[in-house]
């Protein structure tokens, strides 16, 4: 069973290296959302905070490099595609592949659990819950290992 990972605080770049987060790394396969990013003034006054052109579908960091990885609109878009489910089950088996064991994802999605949650489980090193909050859906995924 996963423990609940609640957030007191809005989960945006800000609020989390304003709460002690340090190492936080953006990506979008979008370079004008990047750019905008980092040439945010919010951006300026947060040093080490990176921005990445990058697929979530093809990450290139290195295996067991991430503690935590958060989604907050990658499903959703994924969702839109007409090849949903490759995409969707590519992009997990991305995310597992970058988490340390015991790391954690968590995401923040529109998609209801019976479209995504098959095909989040057909990768077999994590351990995916959801549930409903408020309008949305809160997947939490814990790759295997610990």
């Amino acid at each position: 069973m996963l423990k609940r990972h609640r957030f007191s605080y809005p989960v945006n770049v800000s609020s989390m290296y304003d709460h002690g987060w340090r190492n936080i790394t953006n990506i979008d396969f979008s370079k004008p959302c990047i750019e905008q990013g980092r040439l945010s003034p919010s951006s300026a006054s947060r040093p080490g905070v990176k921005w990445l052109v990058m697929d979530a579908c093809s990450l290139t960091f290195e295996d067991a490099s991430f503690d935590t990885a958060i989604d907050k609109g990658t499903l959703d878009a994924i969702a839109c595609s007409e090849a949903f489910d490759w995409f969707l089950s590519r992009m997990a088996r991305s995310i597992v592949r970058v988490l340390r064991p015991g790391g954690i994802w968590v995401c923040v999605s529109f998609t209801p659990p019976e479209i995504a949650l098959p095909l989040l489980e057909e990768c077999k090193e994590w351990e995916v819950e959801v549930e409903k909050w408020r309008s949305f859906w809160m997947y939490v995924g814990r790759k295997r290992g610990i």
